[in-house]
């Protein structure tokens, strides 16, 4: 028996406060509006401590929603990508919140003088996450903010405890860092840059962590896909230093410095284990980096993986480093076979590894040793010359039966096109990941040379895929390739796609995506130069088609060869919406649904990639 629409209503008010905790702005409202028992409930301290908006979210509901006897229970609020409603509006509501504690606007374009003033006038306020864009945004309010902190060189900020911003480029990094200055209780600073020069943004950050930082708990730095991942060019020479801020960033664009409770570094060089052992044993995250990998270095891994260090460890990346890092692909030989197993058995409790900053001669199984070594993994990013062996594919997801994410990628440097065995298609058998069928949830291929075929993504119930600059094997059927695994991957709801050929008028190409009915997210990247009016309606054509699709997030190249960027949005549902007006579409409004990165075994930056708009926790 189906139950009815009163079966549902007359549930007891503790099951309708735990389906409530997670819905979000807009559904509050709807359910609100129901029945005259919700006006009671949805103003519930359980429901209205914890508050997160939708990036549909219209000016309607968030000024319906922020009423003056909901706004002082409100203690968290969520408006990460609302970009359907004004920068000055997101502000508003969260100064109407004066119990506020936690903030976070990531990827919307706030007011920073605007944000700067509510973070002075809060009370409660001690956690704020949010965006800074390039000058080009809002020239005019990076100019109000600089009046301010001149006109006001007493202006301090007291409560706030925790900062997480994301910068596009380093522009305005002197404004940012002013702004941290006046933060007097600032203990926690985390930046995510977006968009900047890999070698300058590390020593303009490094400058301003000496300079600037040093004084706080904890400074997080993280970089969106370092062009590469281990240390190139004017850098080499620090990893004969002492690790310091710039060494551990340049390694993989990702440092994590605390002074509290000692002076700590989320990366080491294996040669500094012994010297920092008491260090290495309180550390959840590490960057392990190996001089020079050679056969001593793998004696060094053997002999590190009988010290009582590891068994606390959650998040692993290891990198290989060799001296002449421009001209020398770090490879781990078979020198490494025995040590790398026991040391990743020592490390037992990982859940994290990230494999990806360095490749495997023939002899080695990476992912063999991986699924030997390594039951409770979640995540595993991994290059293909590490899983080409035989029978490798099938040991690990025999080994690691709670993988949930699995990332195969091609460091974007030079060398990587002298490894022969990640230059070989990646043969992956449909019954490779069976054992995985239904707890891998997230893959992604990215920069991998050839792909023999993509039927085992048949064999796993993915609900996020990510596929950039993918080659093909023979007659390259891609667009079909992928049209078959999206039709039969009905739990996918985020696609992420990047071709190198990728043509967006292409009749079939469109046919093949319409097939994914139940698609929520997509993304495509195309360098092809594209008309707007063929663009427009790929749009109308998708969004018409595929009755789910929340978003749909395009960057194709014009005919005068700028970058375009294009966002649909779906619209809230309600009176007045249909299939025509479902949808809203903005062009070159910031770019925050993108990343091709992986954060697997790395400090991980908020708000990045299709997932993060999908289901988000509250």
């Amino acid at each position: 028996m189906v139950p009815s629409k009163e079966d549902y209503t007359n549930l007891p008010d503790e099951v309708w406060l735990n389906i409530l905790i997670y819905l979000d702005v807009h559904s509050i409202l709807a359910v609100e509006q129901t029945n005259t028992r919700f006006e009671s409930i949805v103003y519930d301290r359980v429901v209205t401590n914890d508050v997160r908006c939708s990036p549909n979210l219209s000016r309607k509901s968030l000024r319906a929603f922020f009423s003056d006897q909901r706004t002082p229970l409100i203690k968290r609020l969520s408006l990460d990508n609302c970009i359907m409603v004004g920068p000055d509006d997101i502000l508003h509501a969260a100064g109407l919140c004066s119990n506020l504690t936690w903030l976070s606007c990531v990827g919307c374009e706030v007011n920073p003088s605007g944000l700067f003033s509510l973070l002075g006038s809060s009370r409660c306020l001690v956690e704020v996450a949010w965006s800074l864009y390039q000058e080009d945004r809002y020239s005019d309010r990076l100019a109000a903010i600089g009046e301010l902190l001149a006109n006001n060189p007493d202006y301090r900020v007291h409560s706030l405890i925790r900062m997480y911003v994301e910068t596009v480029g380093d522009v305005n990094l002197d404004l940012l860092t002013s702004m941290v200055n006046r933060c007097s209780g600032l203990s926690h600073f985390h930046v995510h840059s977006v968009q900047s020069e890999h070698c300058a943004s590390i020593k303009r950050w490094s400058d301003v962590w000496k300079d600037h930082l040093w004084r706080l708990e904890s400074f997080t730095y993280c970089l969106e896909e370092p062009p590469s991942r281990h240390l190139m060019g004017p850098y080499a020479w620090f990893t004969y230093n002492n690790v310091a801020f710039r060494v551990a960033a340049s390694l993989l664009g990702n440092v994590v410095l605390s002074t509290q409770p000692a002076d700590t570094v989320n990366c080491l060089f294996l040669s500094d284990v012994m010297e920092r052992f008491a260090a290495v044993s309180t550390l959840r995250q590490l960057v392990l980096a190996i001089k020079e990998p050679n056969s001593r270095s793998a004696r060094d891994l053997d002999a590190a993986a009988h010290l009582d260090c590891w068994s606390q460890m959650r998040s692993l990346s290891l990198t290989l480093v060799p001296r002449n890092s421009v001209c020398q692909l770090p490879r781990a030989g078979f020198a490494f076979n025995g040590p790398l197993r026991s040391f990743l058995a020592a490390c037992g409790s990982l859940t994290e590894l990230n494999l990806t900053s360095f490749h495997f001669t023939a002899d080695v199984d990476g992912g063999g040793i991986v699924g030997a070594t390594l039951p409770k993994l979640r995540a595993l990013a991994i290059t293909p010359c590490g899983l080409n062996f035989e029978g490798s594919v099938e040991c690990l997801a025999a080994g690691c039966a709670r993988l949930e994410e699995l990332d195969v990628r091609v460091c974007r440097d030079n060398a990587s096109a002298f490894c022969k065995a990640c230059e070989l298609p990646l043969d992956i058998r449909e019954s490779g990941l069976a054992a995985l069928r239904s707890q891998l949830k997230r893959f992604s291929l990215c920069d991998v040379q050839r792909v023999a075929s993509l039927d085992f993504l048949k064999a796993c119930q993915l609900q996020e895929l990510r596929i950039f600059t993918l080659s093909w094997v023979a007659d390259d059927q891609s667009c079909q390739a992928i049209g078959d695994v999206l039709c039969a991957s009905p739990n996918l709801r985020s696609f992420a796609y990047e071709h190198n050929r990728l043509d967006l008028s292409d009749k079939q190409f469109r046919r093949d995506l319409m097939r994914a009915k139940h698609l929520r997210v997509l993304t495509m990247y195309s360098e092809l130069r594209t008309q707007d009016s063929v663009v427009r309606s790929l749009v109308r054509e998708l969004t018409s088609n595929m009755p789910r699709l929340e978003v749909l997030h395009l960057h194709y190249t014009a005919l005068t060869g700028t970058e375009v960027l294009l966002t649909w949005l779906a619209r809230e549902r309600g009176p007045g919406v249909n299939a025509l007006t479902r949808g809203a579409t903005v062009i070159n409004k910031p770019c925050m649904f993108c990343s091709k990165s992986t954060f697997i075994g790395l400090a991980r930056p908020r708000n990045r990639g299709g997932s993060c708009f999908l289901d988000g926790a509250r």
